[in-house]
């Protein structure tokens, strides 16, 4: 698959942004569309702020959304250390929210949603509104990043990975370990990022911050820090942010140590969870970490690395775990770290054909 870059910014039409087929989804339960005005088409939909035909424009460099306890979808931007919007975009009977996206592909753009007491998830379709997917089982503190999304199971024990048919169990806590912060924030080379703690620690108060991918763990970092009150966790711009009572708390990881900033005055106003759309790199997202057909060794390396295969490798680039571009190589199939810090890196190997996901460790 070819790589896609970002547009800094994003204008979706709401007449034509969910026109996919659904032919395959034959068990989603819908609301019958409205042969009605745009007004009537929203209440039964739930769509209850935009008109069908009115565009929604966003920046996936600045933009985030909230759900509250009514159910109500409001959007908001983050520029700098200030927060403004508030304007709802859409409503229906959810407490957590995701949104999905690509720009390769905007007729797939869509909120996903579910409620903690309520068995399904469900997804925002233009044309039927909020739109029923079974499941079997309570599923919530919804994270995704465009095909990617993961869930919480109601016990907040459980990290679940949907993969638009199934939800495939990916880590199971001990009784001792819980899901501290309420949410899944996912970065946009699909990763799940989720804070635990002890179930003796307190409510809201994480001991360590854990990175998954659609098959299970990829690294764990030591994090000490209390939480309580929080609501969702989001990237932005592949910055991790944590909500906490009345702020958002930026959250870094540099050289294998996470850090929290300085709080973002954000009032809270009974919001149950936060989405956001995260700037797209150029990257393929798609997840070939066990993709045999190019290997990378040594793994874990103290220095030199090799690329085995086939194909023409046009280059190389090199990220730390929070999305840094630290080194890129042209032309080869064999570059260094011994110059890095012992940690968890991800590479992006670009052919003429293909984008591969991989991951090394530096020791």
């Amino acid at each position: 698959m070819k790589t896609y870059l970002l547009s800094l910014g994003l204008t979706l039409s709401l007449s034509s942004l969910y026109s996919q087929d659904l032919s395959n989804n034959q068990n989603y339960s819908t609301i019958p569309p409205s042969s009605d005005t745009a007004t009537t088409l929203a209440k039964r939909t739930g769509f209850n702020a935009l008109p069908q035909t009115t565009n929604l424009v966003y920046n996936c460099e600045t933009v985030f959304w909230t759900v509250n306890g009514a159910g109500e979808v409001q959007q908001w931007d983050l520029i700098g250390n200030q927060i403004t919007g508030g304007n709802i975009v859409t409503s229906s009977d959810i407490t957590s929210l995701a949104f999905c996206s690509s720009e390769s592909e905007p007729n797939n753009l869509t909120f996903y949603g579910s409620n903690y007491d309520t068995i399904g998830i469900k997804k925002f379709d233009n044309t039927l509104g909020w739109i029923s997917i079974p499941a079997n089982a309570l599923y919530g503190n919804i994270g995704g990043y465009y095909q990617h999304q993961f869930y919480h199971g109601n016990n907040l024990k459980t990290l679940y990975y949907y993969n638009g048919t199934n939800f495939n169990l990916i880590a199971n806590f001990s009784f001792s370990t819980n899901i501290v912060v309420s949410d899944t924030a996912v970065d946009s080379f699909g990763r799940a990022w989720i804070f635990t703690g002890s179930s003796s620690g307190g409510i809201g108060v994480c001991n360590f911050l854990r990175v998954y991918n659609s098959t299970g763990p990829i690294t764990t970092y030591t994090f000490n820090y209390d939480f309580y009150n929080n609501y969702g966790t989001f990237f932005i711009n592949n910055q991790l942010y944590v909500s906490k009572g009345d702020n958002i708390i930026p959250i870094s990881v540099s050289a294998g140590v996470v850090t929290a900033g300085t709080p973002i005055p954000f009032p809270n106003n009974n919001y149950k969870d936060i989405a956001s759309c995260n700037k797209v790199q150029a990257l393929n997202i798609n997840d070939n970490e066990f993709n045999n057909s190019i290997i990378v060794y040594p793994n874990p390396t103290t220095g030199s690395v090799y690329v085995n295969t086939i194909e023409t490798v046009s280059s190389i680039n090199v990220y730390t775990v929070d999305g840094k571009l630290i080194k890129t190589v042209t032309g080869s199939k064999e570059f260094d770290l011994s110059d890095l810090e012992v940690s968890t890196y991800f590479l992006k190997i670009v052919t003429p054909d293909n984008v591969y996901n991989k991951s090394i460790i530096k020791k």
